[in-house]
């Protein structure tokens, strides 16, 4: 939200058409984002909100006609290409040698007239966008980079959208915002698994074995050091390291059988073992 709102705070503040560029994979809240824009401006401006969908011949003139508009391109690179006119290429906006995108240069930036419009261009792969549109502030304002949800925006997400905060709430949200620090988390599966929470409960480790999703994380090297009492009834200190997936529980006994049966939740992302460690209750070692 605070994004959304500079944007319309300077497109407000300005009679120069803005152009704004939302990046990312599907599901990571730029469709929300640029819903939000809209919402504000139709209701607190009264703007007019065109969506363009379709490369129709003559879509530049077209445009150039509107004033105090705010137009949303979905999936700006698959509509319009970035390469020039072919035989193949079927989109009637390649003229005059210049691909289709090369061509809204011009009404992006106002060089062919500023209407004080705004241009929201959405794309799911930004290396398919003309690299005119890109690092350029003065014909595209603002390029906002979508890949993961952020983990105050998951915390917030969840605070609004669970009931029931029970007892395991705390627990819940803890195991989620850790496993956010590792793993790229969209809208959809965070909707997905508040979902399953507020049905289900559980554990976050049950409803991620079950999601239809994909962590895009590797697994974390960890290292373990305990003492144990040797056949001699000596101590002994016995070192390992493993590699496990996040925010799983293991059982002890697989890395060091000499401590028995004991389990830990790899709930922490280690990135240094003298700064980012924790310890087993020794209670649960008797």
């Amino acid at each position: 939200i605070k994004n959304s709102e500079h944007i319309v705070s300077y497109f407000n503040s300005t009679e120069d058409n803005v152009g704004v560029l939302f990046s990312g994979p599907k599901g990571y809240g730029k469709s929300l984002m640029s819903k939000y824009i809209a919402k504000v401006e139709k209701e607190q401006y009264k703007r007019p909100i065109i969506y363009v969908s379709e490369p129709f011949n003559g879509l530049k003139d077209f445009i150039v006609n509107f004033k105090n508009c705010i137009f949303i391109f979905d999936e700006f690179e698959k509509i319009f290409s970035s390469y020039k006119r072919e035989e193949n290429n079927l989109d009637p906006n390649c003229k005059n040698g210049l691909s289709s995108q090369e061509n809204f240069l011009t009404l992006f930036d106002g060089t062919s007239g500023s209407n004080h419009n705004m241009f929201i261009i959405i794309v799911n792969n930004v290396n398919r966008v003309s690299d005119y549109l890109i690092g350029r502030p003065g014909r595209i304002r603002y390029h906002y980079k979508f890949e993961s949800v952020p983990k105050e925006d998951i915390i917030e997400y969840c605070n609004d959208n669970i009931a029931d905060k029970d007892e395991n709430y705390n627990v819940f949200i803890e195991d989620l915002s850790s496993f956010s620090m590792r793993n790229k988390i969209s809208y959809d599966v965070l909707n997905s698994i508040v979902s399953e929470y507020n049905i289900f409960k559980g554990k976050l480790s049950d409803i991620l074995s079950i999601l239809n999703m994909e962590c895009t994380a590797q697994n974390s090297a960890y290292s373990m050091t305990a003492v144990v009492i040797n056949s001699k009834g000596k101590e002994e200190t016995k070192h390992t390291k493993f590699g496990a997936d996040f925010g799983f529980e293991h059982d002890v006994n697989a890395y060091l059988p000499e401590i028995g049966d004991v389990s830990f939740n790899t709930k922490d992302v280690i990135a240094n073992y003298y700064n980012n460690s924790y310890s087993l209750n020794p209670e649960k070692l008797t």
